[in-house]
């Protein structure tokens, strides 16, 4: 959350998400927070489809229901480069 090039948007501010976007996920598995993590594949009505990791031990493409779970998003733009060279 120090770099401004980065956005975080918690889950509940109305944030629209987009493809690439990374989701951070509250209690999917365990009562912890930030238990999950996946990257949107696409936004739909009132869900969206996520690329997660470790489902049932293995990878796969989820459709989650947009709501308390949810704790974030992140989205990193474009060109975006960690260390300039």
């Amino acid at each position: 959350m120090g770099d401004r090039r980065i956005e975080y948007h918690k889950g509940t501010d109305g944030f629209v998400p987009e493809a690439g976007d990374i989701v951070l996920y509250d209690r999917v598995f365990e009562n912890k927070e930030h238990d999950h993590i996946g990257i949107v594949l696409e936004k739909r009505e009132h869900t969206i489809l996520a690329a997660e990791g470790n489902v049932n031990n293995i990878s796969g493409i989820i459709e989650r229901p947009i709501n308390e779970h949810i704790r974030a998003y992140i989205r990193i733009p474009d060109g975006y480069r960690y260390r300039e060279e």
